[in-house]
């Protein structure tokens, strides 16, 4: 059995789809405000705010069952969010996380997603490994550092990530991916950054590198408690508008470069201009020799 916690977002959607298509298990689909689309006889969606005990302890008294394999995805993303309500965002990220892990029974291996905001900046093109010392420029990439350590001190494992991007799944809710491709197949321009590098993947890569995780974590005790699931070099979202550009056959001029130095006052939180991670790790475990984003898979 599967339980996706945070299952009708953008990787939660992309998880439940990869999980239709390769696994025969029974998926505990759990989600908070809005309901996911998909619809299967092996998907039970289960409405369940984390930050309330009653909920939890029903959702423990449903689904007793042993060997769990849980991926924890919720949390409060938006650093200018996170930095706006930092009591309200530290109850979800890490109060809220450390109480459904210490009252989940019965798990055989739980995943929790983290960000490559742990990190901070890359200066010079670095690469930041697992054991690189963790300089976070806001709340939100501190809260996450923090939340790492929970995780790890219960004896899961902790996947960082880095800017995903793809298609919407989740109901009602649209991805930037779309916004390119709407505003790509109307003609209108578009302005992506193209002085900020990021490790990145589409959501389908992310989801199916996660849910390989598990063979490791049941077959070899040694797999690392903490570990980069990214692509080997960094691109700017200009990169990334081009080639959606290319994959549609549109006009690449529509995708105007921006420079985030020059718009440092979008965003109410400080964050990373670059963040790049480094996968040998992930190629190790996984028998990668290269790992790139895939723009078909979006």
């Amino acid at each position: 059995m599967y339980m996706i916690v945070g299952a009708s977002g953008f990787l939660g959607s992309y998880l439940v789809d990869e999980l239709l298509k390769s696994a025969q298990e029974k998926i505990i689909a759990v989600y908070h405000n809005r309901k996911g689309s998909q619809q299967d006889k092996r998907i039970t969606w289960v409405k369940c705010d984390i930050t309330c005990d009653c909920d939890m302890d029903a959702l423990n008294r449903q689904f007793p069952d042993k060997d769990k394999k849980v991926v924890f995805l919720t949390a409060c993303h938006n650093p200018d969010v996170v930095y706006g309500n930092p009591r309200f965002a530290w109850h979800i990220n890490v109060v809220s996380l450390a109480n459904f892990i210490n009252k989940l029974d019965n798990v055989a291996g739980l995943i929790y997603t983290s960000t490559d905001a742990v990190y901070g900046n890359s200066i010079d093109g670095y690469k930041y490994i697992e054991s690189s010392t963790l300089h976070p420029v806001n709340i939100y990439g501190r809260q996450k550092a923090l939340a790492e350590q929970v995780v790890v001190s219960y004896g899961y494992h902790v996947v960082r990530l880095p800017f995903m991007i793809g298609h919407s799944l989740a109901a009602g809710k649209g991805h930037f991916y779309d916004d390119i491709i709407s505003a790509l197949r109307s003609g209108k321009e578009i302005e992506m950054f193209v002085d900020s590098y990021r490790s990145t993947l589409s959501f389908r890569q992310a989801a199916r590198y996660i849910l390989r995780a598990f063979d490791f974590i049941q077959a070899a005790p040694g797999f690392p408690h903490i570990i980069n699931l990214c692509a080997d070099q960094g691109i700017s979202k200009y990169d990334v508008g081009i080639m959606v550009a290319k994959k549609l056959g549109a006009r690449e001029e529509l995708i105007k470069p921006a420079c985030l130095a020059e718009n440092k006052t979008i965003f109410k939180s400080p964050r990373a201009d670059t963040t790049i991670m480094d996968n040998t790790l992930m190629k190790k475990w996984y028998g990668l020799k290269t790992v790139t984003f895939d723009v078909n898979s979006c």
